[in-house]
């Protein structure tokens, strides 16, 4: 998905739209067709998306929250460990695209979770992450 579709998404779950499943007091799990979401709330509305798709990850703060760190602890503590145990996984890798509008803000939110670099070509990351 696009930024902007996962952006509505976002909207669409704080209007209510989606049967979600709670996970901790400010992560949700969102199940669609061939996809998996995490959704990370602030007070009473969602600020951040994860979604798991094709066995790499995607996430995503709405515009006006970002550089604020609020997905780093939920990724680390919550979503990466569930990650782990529900997909039965040791590992999970992540590309990061160097031709994003801010790849650094991805790669130092991947080194804050526990991501490690395994390639840097110059066009993008390759990083993993083993508990």
């Amino acid at each position: 998905m696009s930024d902007e579709e996962l952006i509505e998404l976002i909207e669409e779950c704080n209007q209510g739209r989606h049967q979600l499943k709670r996970v901790t007091k400010d992560v949700y799990q969102l199940k669609l067709p061939e996809q998996f979401f995490y959704l990370v709330k602030s007070s009473r509305e969602f600020i951040g998306i994860i979604q798991y798709y094709n066995y790499n990850l995607h996430w995503l703060t709405v515009p006006e929250l970002r550089g604020k760190g609020l997905l780093s602890d939920p990724i680390k503590d919550i979503i990466l460990p569930d990650i782990m145990k529900v997909f039965k996984k040791d590992h999970q890798r992540i590309t990061i695209s160097q031709g994003l509008d801010n790849p650094e803000a991805s790669y130092n939110l991947a080194i804050k979770c526990g991501f490690t670099l395994v390639e840097d070509d110059g066009f993008k990351y390759e990083m993993m992450y083993k508990p």
